[in-house]
């Protein structure tokens, strides 16, 4: 998904998701698109990108 989104829309900032269960919010996603960018490009692996990714809850 976050690859998709830095192929559609390369130009933003920032890629940001929001997961749900039964249209309640658990978490949000956020990166970098630069660093989704850079794992696509095989600049980075999967393991750096993780360390970028940032989690919340928002339950």
């Amino acid at each position: 998904m976050m690859g998709t989104a830095a192929e559609l829309a390369p130009h933003t900032e920032k890629i940001l998701i929001q997961m749900y269960s039964d249209e309640e919010p658990l978490y949000e996603v956020e990166a970098y698109t630069t660093d989704v960018q850079s794992l696509l490009n095989y600049e980075i692996d999967m393991d750096e990108l993780r360390s970028k990714v940032v989690v919340k809850s928002i339950v």
